[in-house]
């Protein structure tokens, strides 16, 4: 399956120069020797299971404004083999510097479709996405370095503007992604512990390395449906097993199957997440699907995405993932409980009628009584009784407009022509000081033209019950969004990382047992269940910085040079600068946080860390709990540089400063919670019946393979 196809005029320039040879051929021509050109460029060859992992594969994001001539660098390097380019400057200048990168025969078709010029009349014109594939060369070769044909740095691009909505047409913005469409070509060696296929010609393939770490994600569910075979693939993990499902006439059966895989209630959202995705949309849905897609196995609620993959004009592939919000939306029903409470408060509250009759400019009170309702006898003056009401300040001064435009001619009658109209206003009780908020409901009387029943209701309770829905909603939001913006840089750090595992997952379940244990033993430190799911979700990041750090250094077998840890160190500053850059509206605290983690998780509690070398509780009580979790999981995990360590030793090596000096009281809530940690561990690690089979017979080939390990933490194999 290719993914791509070459432009229209590269085809009929290849016809035309192959027509011209074969022309000069038959005059017995002698060719002349042609200028060294680079290698003829081949579209990437995958399988549809690498599919959604390739096109996460972005080397830059760019976020451009047409109007202002401008863009700035949202993700990646800025430099490439040209030179170095501003973070953030003119859009012209960085089209330029690209059109200088491509090869000559695509320059033509670069500038028909990313010019500023060709960009703004697509957008503007309707245009939401616009991808093309060019042939390029974007990396620095070395000076002193004769680059082969198989190591030519000339690759593949896919260059993708994706227009940002805005409530102002003539408003022109878009994200430009700039992606290696033919993988990473990393021939880089990894220890034998890893155990990993070969490449016929003895390489290592980093893009399926990096496509297996993030199929075996433990929170996520990799899926591709193949839309021309009614076919979905299912890739999860069940244990230390990668499972792989496929399902023949998915859509076709679903319905008549709903029950078995997906829960019937969720049947039509999955046709229609497919159906929008085959016609070019993405999207997401909440469904409830069998956890581990086991028959017997409980229904959970799942967010499912999908995202559609063009190879020929049309989606021919679908892909995406399900992400178990259970707990979510357990809470959202229990919100919703409190909500339905709240609105029966609604009905309850005391009313007020009158009839208002603007054909004679008077008002009447309507009174309850123990026969039904009845108007009083005389009629007000409109006018003078609502001039009365704000003179008297009965009416606030805010809500006096509303009140005097009664009094124009036809504006009850035209904004009661569609129904009643409503407002809310701010009254003074008689007597009183106190201000309290009234609904106004005027409603046209059948037959009575210019006639209106007017229903006043005190809403002051309602209001506020409103704003604590609203305040719970916002907070539902942007807990939503603050997990979704966490998971996908987290996934960002995973990609890069080929050792990374459950590392990430691991590093926030030990920081939330910490903190839990930390917030009973010392109350001194104030820590509230807030704070703990801040942090937990906050070491999700922890290692951000590490996709600023080359897969040369980040994922070497042996020990760093002192250069190469200096560069190493880094992926702290870099990790905070990425977070300062992130636009999170609403949720400050959380990013803070994030940037606290990023930055100081590996200072230690004498000084001796980086990148400020801060002592003791000058190192907030979160960051240090993170720091723990972190070593603790490098030390009981493999890593590129070693074997695991067991438990016990771990331990030994944690409380013995073997690996840098921790809070004394981190290390009482350590001994104290490492037998339920260990626990973890091992139902992570705990074999299926036929896995045990599979290791036995694997048992003797992997004992050589077992190097000793280095006692360091997760970034500092020569510390």
């Amino acid at each position: 399956m290719a993914w791509f196809k070459r432009g229209a005029k590269d085809k009929e320039k290849e016809a035309e120069e192959k027509a011209a040879q074969e022309q000069e051929s038959e005059n017995g021509a002698e060719a002349e020797a042609a200028p060294a050109q680079p290698p003829a460029a081949q579209a990437t060859y995958r399988t549809g299971r690498l599919a959604g992992v390739y096109l996460r594969m972005y080397r830059w994001v760019f976020s451009v404004s047409l109007n202002f001539d401008s863009y700035q660098l949202e993700s990646g390097v800025g430099r490439f083999a040209a030179g170095d380019f501003p973070l953030r400057g003119y859009y012209n200048q960085l089209f330029s510097l690209f059109h200088g990168q491509i090869t000559e025969e695509q320059r033509e078709l670069f500038n028909d479709t990313f010019s500023a010029k060709a960009l703004s009349v697509a957008l503007s014109g309707g245009r939401s996405v616009l991808s093309e594939l060019f042939y390029a060369n974007f990396d620095r070769a070395e000076e002193e370095h004769t680059v082969s044909e198989e190591e030519s740095p000339w690759r593949w691009y896919e260059f993708r503007a994706e227009r940002i909505p805005d409530a102002d047409p003539q408003r022109v913005q878009f994200l430009l992604y700039v992606r290696n469409a033919a993988g990473e070509g990393d021939d880089g060696r990894l220890p034998k512990e890893a155990q990993i296929p070969l490449n016929q010609d003895g390489s290592y393939d980093w893009g399926d390395i990096r496509a297996n770490r993030l199929l075996n994600s433990n929170d996520m569910i990799s899926y591709e449906y193949d839309v021309g075979q009614d076919k979905l693939f299912v890739h999860r993990r069940r244990g230390d097993k990668q499972i792989d499902q496929a399902e023949d006439r998915f859509l076709a059966t679903l319905e008549a199957k709903s029950d078995w895989m997906v829960f019937h209630d969720s049947v039509s959202d999955v046709h229609t997440l497919f159906k929008n995705a085959m016609s070019g949309l993405s999207g997401s849905k909440e469904i409830r699907y069998r956890k581990d897609g086991m028959q017997g196995a409980n229904f959970v609620h799942y967010k499912m995405s999908a995202y559609p993959l063009e190879e020929t004009g049309k989606p021919t592939w679908v892909f995406g993932d399900l992400r178990d919000v259970e707990e979510q939306v357990r809470q959202r029903e229990q919100d919703k409980d409190i909500l339905v409470q709240m609105d029966a408060l609604l009905n309850e509250l005391y009313t007020s009628m009158f009839q208002v009759d603007t054909n004679r400019m008077v008002v009447y009170r309507i009174s309850r009584t123990e026969t039904g309702f009845s108007r009083s006898k005389e009629a007000q003056n409109l006018e003078e009784k609502l001039q009365g009401q704000i003179r008297r300040g009965v009416i606030a001064p805010e809500s006096a407009k509303d009140y005097l435009n009664w009094l124009r001619p036809g504006y009850l009658q035209s904004k009661t022509m569609s129904g009643s109209y409503e407002f809310e206003a701010r009254l003074r009780l008689p007597g009183t000081t106190e201000y309290r908020w009234y609904s106004e409901t005027i409603t046209p009387m059948d037959g009575r033209p210019g006639v209106f029943m007017r229903l006043r209701r005190d809403v002051t309770e309602t209001r506020q019950l409103r704003m604590t829905r609203f305040e719970m909603e916002q907070k539902t939001r942007l807990a939503e969004y603050n997990g979704s913006v966490l998971d996908t840089m987290a996934s960002l750090v995973e990609f890069r990382n080929v050792e990374t595992g459950s590392h990430i997952s691991n590093v926030r379940e030990l920081t939330r047992i910490f903190l839990t244990d930390i917030a009973m033993r010392s109350p001194n430190y104030e820590i509230s269940a807030h704070m703990i799911d801040l942090y937990a979700q906050a070491a999700t990041i922890h290692d951000i910085g590490k996709i600023s750090i080359s897969d040369t250094i980040l994922n070497k077998p042996g020990r760093y040079t002192p250069e190469e840890f200096e560069i190493m160190k880094t992926h702290t500053t870099n990790g905070a600068r990425i977070i300062e850059r992130l636009d999170m509206p609403g949720l400050n605290d959380i990013k803070e946080i994030c940037r606290d983690v990023a930055l100081h998780h590996h200072e230690r509690y004498d000084g001796r860390g980086y990148p400020e070398g801060l002592v003791g509780d000058q190192i907030s009580i979160g960051v240090q709990a993170v720091s723990l979790a972190d070593v603790y999981d490098a030390l009981v995990s493999v890593r590129c540089y070693k074997n695991e360590i067991e438990y016990g030793e771990a331990l030994r090596m944690i409380l013995d400063g073997e690996c840098g000096t921790f809070n004394p009281r981190l290390l009482e809530t350590l001994k104290a919670m490492e037998p339920k940690i260990r626990k973890i561990y091992e139902d992570q690690r705990a074999p299926t019946e036929s896995e045990e089979k599979s290791a036995q017979a694997l048992l003797s080939e992997s004992e050589h393979n077992n190097a000793q390990p280095q006692e360091q933490g997760e970034d500092q194999p020569n510390v």
